[in-house]
């Protein structure tokens, strides 16, 4: 058996890196995403986007389980 050397005093508490956790502002997450079989388009601009492309008319969509 190893001995203890240190209290739990001692021991970091759990570390969070900022920003972990949360849907980061792709497009995939906005609720203007508007997805159909042949492409995927805002619904603001209705100009075609990837779903990790971004902008600054975001808007959060319904959180995605697991993110």
């Amino acid at each position: 058996p190893t001995p203890d050397v240190f209290l739990d005093v001692d021991r970091p508490a759990g570390v969070r890196l900022e920003g972990q956790g949360e849907q980061p502002p792709f497009c995939r997450y906005c609720s203007h995403y508007v997805v159909n079989p042949f492409t995927q388009r805002c619904g603001i601009s209705l100009q075609e986007v990837d779903a990790t492309d971004t902008c600054d008319r975001f808007e959060r969509d319904t959180p995605v389980e697991g993110l």
